[in-house]
């Protein structure tokens, strides 16, 4: 029989269900953003280097417009850090985003996604 009791978290005391990241993002919406298989690939990738938006279009083989809109909705949940270099916005996985535990399992399945599609080893290619 399984248990209906949450988890505890890292502190010892279990999670709130409306519990918000801190860019105040709340949790259904965190579970929102990270069920979109880009998305999570997004994730991944900018853990691995700093990436411009035109680089992760090719290595996604998306469109640029597309990738723009979903790197912005993870940005508003505090989870891609930009960085303007020029005309060039660089993203990166935010600092600390990888502490929340959800996060961090939305990384691994964005790793799996994107080694069993080979766009991690194209990463050389685009830098």
């Amino acid at each position: 029989m399984t248990s209906s009791v949450a988890p505890r978290s890292q502190g010892g005391r279990r999670p709130a269900k409306d519990e918000a990241l801190r860019s105040g993002t709340p949790r259904w919406e965190l579970y929102r953003l990270l069920s979109d298989p880009t998305r999570l690939r997004l994730l991944a990738l900018t853990e691995v280097s700093e990436l411009a938006v035109s680089e992760l279009a090719e290595l996604l083989r998306e469109s640029q417009p597309k990738v723009s809109r979903h790197a912005t909705a993870l940005r508003e949940a505090a989870l891609l850090h930009a960085r303007k270099q020029g005309t060039w916005v660089l993203l990166r996985l935010a600092p600390g985003a990888d502490d929340d535990p959800v996060v961090d399992d939305a990384l691994d399945a964005g790793r799996s996604l994107c080694e069993a599609d080979g766009t991690l080893a194209r990463i050389p290619a685009i830098l």
